[in-house]
Protein backbone atom coordinates (compact mmCIF):
# COMPACT_ATOMS: atom_id res chain seq x y z
CA UNK A 1 0.00 0.00 0.00
CA UNK A 2 1.40 3.32 -0.73
CA UNK A 3 2.04 5.81 2.32
CA UNK A 4 -0.21 8.14 2.85
CA UNK A 5 0.01 11.86 4.28
CA UNK A 6 -3.12 10.25 6.74
CA UNK A 7 -0.38 7.42 7.81
CA UNK A 8 1.89 10.09 8.45
CA UNK A 9 -0.26 12.00 10.72
CA UNK A 10 -1.50 8.95 12.57
CA UNK A 11 1.97 7.92 13.23
CA UNK A 12 3.03 10.99 14.49
CA UNK A 13 0.13 10.27 17.44
CA UNK A 14 1.05 6.56 18.21
CA UNK A 15 3.54 7.32 20.54
CA UNK A 16 2.19 10.53 21.88
CA UNK A 17 1.16 11.02 26.07
CA UNK A 18 3.51 8.09 27.06
CA UNK A 19 7.49 9.09 25.35
CA UNK A 20 9.18 11.23 27.53
CA UNK A 21 12.44 13.13 25.79
CA UNK A 22 16.07 11.95 26.53
CA UNK A 23 18.58 13.37 24.44
CA UNK A 24 19.86 11.24 22.30
CA UNK A 25 16.53 8.84 22.36
CA UNK A 26 16.67 7.30 19.17
CA UNK A 27 19.64 7.57 18.15
CA UNK A 28 22.91 5.10 18.27
CA UNK A 29 25.22 4.23 20.76
CA UNK A 30 27.53 6.44 19.07
CA UNK A 31 25.32 9.52 18.95
CA UNK A 32 25.91 9.18 15.03
CA UNK A 33 22.51 7.95 13.49
CA UNK A 34 19.27 5.77 13.79
CA UNK A 35 19.64 3.47 16.67
CA UNK A 36 17.22 0.04 16.47
CA UNK A 37 14.27 1.36 17.62
CA UNK A 38 13.82 4.12 15.28
CA UNK A 39 14.78 1.90 12.48
CA UNK A 40 11.70 -0.60 13.58
CA UNK A 41 8.13 -0.90 12.83
CA UNK A 42 5.73 -0.25 16.23
CA UNK A 43 6.02 1.51 19.08
CA UNK A 44 9.23 0.41 21.69
CA UNK A 45 7.23 -0.74 24.52
CA UNK A 46 10.59 0.21 26.80
CA UNK A 47 9.07 4.36 25.97
CA UNK A 48 5.60 2.98 27.71
CA UNK A 49 7.34 1.09 30.54
CA UNK A 50 10.14 4.24 31.35
CA UNK A 51 6.88 7.30 31.67
CA UNK A 52 5.10 4.63 34.03
CA UNK A 53 8.33 4.38 36.26
CA UNK A 54 8.55 7.95 36.24
CA UNK A 55 6.61 11.05 37.53
CA UNK A 56 5.89 14.87 37.64
CA UNK A 57 9.66 15.44 38.76
CA UNK A 58 11.40 13.44 35.98
CA UNK A 59 14.30 15.78 34.50
CA UNK A 60 16.08 14.52 31.73
CA UNK A 61 19.26 16.09 32.25
CA UNK A 62 20.62 16.16 36.03
CA UNK A 63 23.70 18.70 37.09
CA UNK A 64 24.11 17.71 40.29
CA UNK A 65 24.17 14.29 39.11
CA UNK A 66 25.67 13.63 35.56
CA UNK A 67 26.26 9.69 36.09
CA UNK A 68 23.06 8.90 37.25
CA UNK A 69 20.99 11.83 34.41
CA UNK A 70 19.58 10.31 31.47
CA UNK A 71 21.69 12.46 29.57
CA UNK A 72 25.14 11.37 27.41
CA UNK A 73 28.26 10.87 29.75
CA UNK A 74 31.76 10.46 29.01
CA UNK A 75 30.61 10.62 24.95
CA UNK A 76 28.34 7.30 25.55
CA UNK A 77 24.45 7.27 24.74
CA UNK A 78 23.60 5.17 27.38
CA UNK A 79 20.11 5.73 27.49
CA UNK A 80 19.16 6.32 23.53
CA UNK A 81 16.07 3.29 24.13
CA UNK A 82 13.96 5.00 27.08
CA UNK A 83 12.51 7.74 24.72
CA UNK A 84 12.96 9.89 21.95
CA UNK A 85 14.50 13.57 21.35
CA UNK A 86 13.43 15.94 18.76
CA UNK A 87 14.98 14.33 15.77
CA UNK A 88 14.30 10.32 17.23
CA UNK A 89 11.21 11.31 17.37
CA UNK A 90 10.32 12.46 13.82
CA UNK A 91 13.03 9.84 12.74
CA UNK A 92 10.62 7.23 14.11
CA UNK A 93 7.72 8.72 12.56
CA UNK A 94 9.30 9.26 8.71
CA UNK A 95 10.55 5.14 8.94
CA UNK A 96 6.92 3.80 10.20
CA UNK A 97 5.50 5.98 7.34
CA UNK A 98 7.53 4.71 4.16
CA UNK A 99 9.22 1.46 5.61
CA UNK A 100 7.43 -1.90 5.36
CA UNK A 101 10.21 -3.87 7.71
CA UNK A 102 12.75 -3.59 10.23
CA UNK A 103 16.27 -2.67 10.24
CA UNK A 104 16.31 -0.56 7.36
CA UNK A 105 18.58 2.26 6.66
CA UNK A 106 16.89 5.23 9.07
CA UNK A 107 16.10 9.32 8.76
CA UNK A 108 17.51 10.51 12.57
CA UNK A 109 19.91 13.17 11.56
CA UNK A 110 21.01 16.75 13.48
CA UNK A 111 17.70 18.30 13.79
CA UNK A 112 18.85 21.49 12.02
CA UNK A 113 19.62 19.67 9.24
CA UNK A 114 16.82 17.18 8.61
CA UNK A 115 14.35 18.56 6.56
CA UNK A 116 16.87 19.41 4.54
CA UNK A 117 18.26 15.70 4.41
CA UNK A 118 14.86 14.33 3.91
CA UNK A 119 14.52 16.64 0.41
CA UNK A 120 17.93 15.23 -0.40
CA UNK A 121 16.71 12.18 -0.52
CA UNK A 122 13.96 12.48 -3.16
CA UNK A 123 11.39 12.59 -0.79
CA UNK A 124 9.89 15.96 -1.27
CA UNK A 125 10.78 19.40 -1.24
CA UNK A 126 13.09 21.91 0.98
CA UNK A 127 12.34 25.13 0.92
CA UNK A 128 12.34 28.58 3.31
CA UNK A 129 8.70 29.64 2.97
CA UNK A 130 7.19 30.28 5.89
CA UNK A 131 3.47 28.94 4.48
CA UNK A 132 2.57 25.65 6.50
CA UNK A 133 0.59 22.66 5.25
CA UNK A 134 -0.38 19.24 7.31
CA UNK A 135 2.76 16.73 7.14
CA UNK A 136 5.36 19.74 6.59
CA UNK A 137 8.65 18.94 8.88
CA UNK A 138 10.63 22.12 9.64
CA UNK A 139 13.87 22.57 11.21
CA UNK A 140 15.19 25.57 12.75
CA UNK A 141 18.17 26.01 14.92
CA UNK A 142 18.56 22.93 16.87
CA UNK A 143 14.96 21.66 17.14
CA UNK A 144 12.71 19.87 14.54
CA UNK A 145 9.04 19.66 14.75
CA UNK A 146 6.07 18.11 12.35
CA UNK A 147 2.75 20.49 11.17
CA UNK A 148 -0.34 18.74 12.17
CA UNK A 149 -2.14 21.38 11.02
CA UNK A 150 -2.82 25.03 10.29
CA UNK A 151 -6.41 26.75 11.94
CA UNK A 152 -8.98 29.15 10.65
CA UNK A 153 -6.62 32.10 12.92
CA UNK A 154 -3.27 31.09 11.55
CA UNK A 155 -2.13 29.35 14.88
CA UNK A 156 -0.12 25.97 13.78
CA UNK A 157 -1.05 22.81 15.92
CA UNK A 158 2.72 20.90 15.97
CA UNK A 159 3.90 17.41 16.73
CA UNK A 160 7.43 17.18 18.43
CA UNK A 161 9.29 15.78 21.18
CA UNK A 162 10.46 18.39 23.48
CA UNK A 163 11.87 18.94 26.93
CA UNK A 164 8.86 21.20 28.71
CA UNK A 165 8.66 21.72 32.03
CA UNK A 166 6.29 19.36 34.01
CA UNK A 167 3.35 20.78 37.03
CA UNK A 168 5.90 20.58 39.09
CA UNK A 169 9.22 22.80 36.67
CA UNK A 170 11.25 20.03 36.12
CA UNK A 171 12.13 19.42 32.20
CA UNK A 172 10.76 16.59 31.49
CA UNK A 173 8.50 16.52 28.50
CA UNK A 174 8.40 14.74 25.71
CA UNK A 175 6.47 13.48 22.28
CA UNK A 176 3.14 15.78 22.55
CA UNK A 177 1.11 17.96 20.82
CA UNK A 178 2.06 21.91 21.28
CA UNK A 179 0.41 25.39 19.83
CA UNK A 180 2.41 28.05 17.82
CA UNK A 181 0.84 31.55 17.94
CA UNK A 182 1.89 34.62 17.43
CA UNK A 183 3.38 36.29 20.28
CA UNK A 184 2.82 32.90 22.28
CA UNK A 185 -0.77 33.87 23.04
CA UNK A 186 -2.66 31.61 24.47
CA UNK A 187 -5.86 33.07 23.30
CA UNK A 188 -5.44 30.98 20.22
CA UNK A 189 -7.35 28.12 18.13
CA UNK A 190 -4.06 25.74 18.27
CA UNK A 191 -3.76 25.75 22.07
CA UNK A 192 -7.54 25.09 22.65
CA UNK A 193 -7.02 22.45 20.07
CA UNK A 194 -3.93 21.28 21.55
CA UNK A 195 -5.26 21.23 25.42
CA UNK A 196 -8.16 19.80 24.34
CA UNK A 197 -6.75 16.44 22.58
CA UNK A 198 -3.85 16.03 24.81
CA UNK A 199 -6.35 16.21 27.99
CA UNK A 200 -8.74 14.17 26.25
CA UNK A 201 -6.30 11.35 25.39
CA UNK A 202 -3.61 11.52 27.30
CA UNK A 203 -4.87 12.48 30.82
CA UNK A 204 -1.59 10.49 32.49
CA UNK A 205 0.75 12.36 30.30
CA UNK A 206 -1.70 15.82 31.11
CA UNK A 207 -1.56 15.70 34.78
CA UNK A 208 2.37 15.83 34.59
CA UNK A 209 2.42 18.29 31.50
CA UNK A 210 0.39 20.96 30.65
CA UNK A 211 0.54 21.87 27.07
CA UNK A 212 2.41 24.52 25.90
CA UNK A 213 2.28 27.80 23.50
CA UNK A 214 5.42 29.26 21.19
CA UNK A 215 5.60 31.79 19.26
CA UNK A 216 5.30 30.99 16.03
CA UNK A 217 7.95 33.29 13.87
CA UNK A 218 10.43 31.83 16.36
CA UNK A 219 9.41 28.28 15.54
CA UNK A 220 9.59 29.52 11.30
CA UNK A 221 13.24 31.31 11.75
CA UNK A 222 15.29 29.93 9.36
CA UNK A 223 19.25 31.79 10.10
CA UNK A 224 21.01 28.43 10.25
CA UNK A 225 22.77 26.98 6.83
CA UNK A 226 20.02 24.05 5.97
CA UNK A 227 17.12 24.79 8.25
CA UNK A 228 13.99 25.32 6.73
CA UNK A 229 10.67 23.27 5.72
CA UNK A 230 10.41 19.96 3.79
CA UNK A 231 7.24 19.39 2.39
CA UNK A 232 6.26 15.56 1.12
CA UNK A 233 6.10 14.44 -2.75
CA UNK A 234 6.05 10.35 -1.96
CA UNK A 235 3.28 10.92 -0.18
CA UNK A 236 -0.45 10.20 -1.54
CA UNK A 237 -3.42 12.11 -0.15
CA UNK A 238 -6.71 9.93 -1.60
CA UNK A 239 -8.34 11.45 2.14
CA UNK A 240 -7.88 14.98 1.05
CA UNK A 241 -5.82 15.95 4.40
CA UNK A 242 -3.95 18.72 2.79
CA UNK A 243 -6.90 20.67 2.12
CA UNK A 244 -8.15 20.44 6.01
CA UNK A 245 -7.83 22.53 9.23
CA UNK A 246 -5.99 21.57 12.01
CA UNK A 247 -9.42 20.95 14.17
CA UNK A 248 -10.57 18.52 11.17
CA UNK A 249 -7.40 16.63 11.05
CA UNK A 250 -7.34 15.51 14.91
CA UNK A 251 -10.65 14.37 14.88
CA UNK A 252 -9.37 12.01 12.20
CA UNK A 253 -6.15 10.69 13.90
CA UNK A 254 -7.38 10.90 17.72
CA UNK A 255 -11.07 10.15 17.40
CA UNK A 256 -13.07 9.88 20.75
Amino acid sequence: MHPTLLSLLQNAVRPMGHTLYIYGGGWNTEDTGAAEETRTLGVSPVWQTFFESRDVLYTYKSDDDPQNSYYPHDGVNTYHALGLDCSGYVGWVVYNTLCTENGKEGFVTSSTRLAHSLASMGLGDYTRSHTLSPGDIVSMKGHVWLCIGVCADESVVIAHSSPTLSRRGQPGGGVQLTALCQSQNKICEAYRLADRYMKLRFPSWYARYPVTVRDLDAYMRFEEPLTGKFSWRVLCDPDGIHSMGAEEILSRILPG
